[in-house]
């Protein structure tokens, strides 16, 4: 089994004690994980606890519910905030999951999700978020589409010259 601190850490709020010790079952052999009753204390762990990747977050909690929590995260100067997949727990209706897709949710999940859907789910959105940071990072590439920038393509068009001349 890998080291806890090299493995990725998720973020789970939910007022009910009983659908965070759920969803911990689920991930604990392959996620580290921290856990918060409320919206604003899970706003808190996120702006203080760099090491989170990813948060799984109810809808209705007291104090910031779950659209008030991806509303902060979504509106965050803080890059890694912004960027960070929210999987945001709901139930089939269509004007909630309307409501959470503007305002930036990664995806949905039901509250008796199973743990082999579950884990696909964050694999994938973490993998997604490694490729989006690898795009951003690559040089040449423009950070919101991934296509080459108009100076890459003239730096390749100049070497590609170069080369037939020589």
């Amino acid at each position: 089994m890998d080291n806890p601190k090299q493995r990725p850490r998720i973020l789970i709020v939910d007022e009910s004690r009983m659908a965070r010790a759920t969803l911990i079952k689920q991930v604990r052999e392959f996620y580290d994980f921290r856990e918060e009753v409320n919206g604003e204390a899970g706003w808190q762990a996120l702006v203080l606890d760099h090491s989170i990747q990813l948060v799984i977050c109810a809808l209705s909690m007291p104090m910031l519910d779950g659209d008030g929590l991806l509303a902060r995260i979504r509106a965050s100067r803080l890059a890694r905030l912004r960027q960070m997949p929210v999987l945001m727990i709901a139930g089939d209706n269509e004007e909630v999951h309307q409501r959470a897709r503007e305002l930036g949710a990664s995806d949905f999940i039901r509250r008796e999700i199973g743990a082999t859907e579950l884990l696909a789910r964050i694999a994938s959105l973490l993998q997604l978020v490694h490729a989006q940071n690898n795009l951003r990072d690559s040089p040449g590439l423009h950070p919101d589409t991934g296509l080459p920038t108009r100076q890459h393509v003239d730096m390749q068009a100049m070497h590609a010259l170069s080369y037939t001349q020589r």
